[in-house]
């Protein structure tokens, strides 16, 4: 329970070690799923960005169906912004990655396809 209350928590350092309990120690069957889903949503909307590469870092790191069901529309989202600097883009091209492989229903369709391909050839990415 403590893990999920560092989440909570806007000290980087407090985050960064409840999100490592989570993804290392938390199983995707745990009774404190659904806190631990809402807080990840929290940090996802946040305008921090190293608050954000967190909960996608943790996201990719469970990779449960679960989160797959609850994030997968919301990843593409933070890929093809305009808004997310480059290094959320690539921790959020690899949690949908690691979303896909889980849950490989959960594709991006139609327009977002061609938007996420566009960013993935973008050269800027990654430098």
């Amino acid at each position: 329970m403590e893990a999920v209350n560092l989440l909570s928590s806007n000290k980087y350092s407090e985050k960064q070690i409840g999100y490592l309990f989570i993804s290392v120690l938390m199983n995707a069957n745990n009774e404190l799923m659904k806190l631990i889903i809402q807080s990840i949503k929290n940090d996802l909307s946040s305008r921090n960005p190293v608050h954000v590469n967190l909960a996608l870092q943790c996201i990719a790191n469970i990779g449960s169906r679960e989160m797959a069901e609850t994030f997968g529309n919301e990843i593409p989202k933070l890929l093809v912004s305009g808004e997310t600097i480059d290094v959320v883009k690539q921790s959020a091209a690899l949690c949908l990655l690691r979303l896909y492989r889980t849950m490989p229903d959960i594709s991006p369709s139609g327009e977002w396809t061609s938007r996420i391909i566009h960013h993935l050839n973008d050269q800027g990415h990654g430098r």
